[in-house]
């Protein structure tokens, strides 16, 4: 799981975060600790327009990359994350 959101608009969208980035990202409005997530690293932003698409999609990116760290190296390369 990277990213957990609502259909149809996507939002509010939560998104697992570095812990550094976690902190400074709960602090601007529109985003909060995700609740039942948060002590896991995970943040919540209320709306699309909290941040700018770019910096929206690489921050999904970079969930992706942080759940990704932990799987097993035999489930990475059998999802094709790294190479066989």
């Amino acid at each position: 799981m990277v990213a957990i959101f609502s259909l149809p608009s996507g939002f509010p969208m939560s998104l697992k975060v570095e812990p550094g980035l976690f902190d400074i990202l709960a602090q601007q409005p529109g985003i909060i600790p995700a609740p039942n997530h948060a002590r896991h690293g995970w943040v919540q932003m209320e709306d699309v327009k909290v941040l700018p698409q770019e910096q929206l999609e690489s921050l999904i990116e970079a969930s992706h990359q942080i759940i990704s760290r932990k799987l097993s190296k035999k489930r990475q390369k059998k999802l094709g994350i790294i190479p066989m």
